[in-house]
């Protein structure tokens, strides 16, 4: 199966001035690749990291462009890649079998 990347979590961290009005600092991003083996094995694997705003960038946080945000992130860390090499490292290692054995006799 190909591996399937996602944005599991954005989180703009945000601040009020003097009328109420949120403007955001900082946003959170954390990205996950996902793959299954043959034998039905669910691989998985994180990236973190966070964009800072300034100046005009620093918007409401329904009005920033998280598709541009996370994205250049992502691309800027190289994190497909890097998520893609834990998920091979994953494969590389052994892991824990999920089918079952009958113990033998004890003799």
């Amino acid at each position: 199966m190909a591996i399937e990347y996602t944005f599991t979590r954005v989180n703009p961290l945000c601040l009020c001035d003097e009328n109420d009005d949120l403007t955001t600092q900082k946003v959170e991003v954390s990205m996950k690749a996902t793959d299954t083996t043959s034998h039905g094995t669910v691989l998985e694997s994180y990236a973190n990291g966070e964009v800072v705003l300034t100046g005009s960038a620093c918007v409401a946080p329904d009005a920033l462009d998280l598709d541009t945000l996370c994205n250049d992130l992502a691309t800027a860390n190289d994190w497909k890649a890097m998520l893609a090499s834990g998920i091979a490292d994953q494969k590389a290692a052994a892991h824990e079998w999920t089918g079952h054995l009958e113990g033998p006799a004890v003799t």
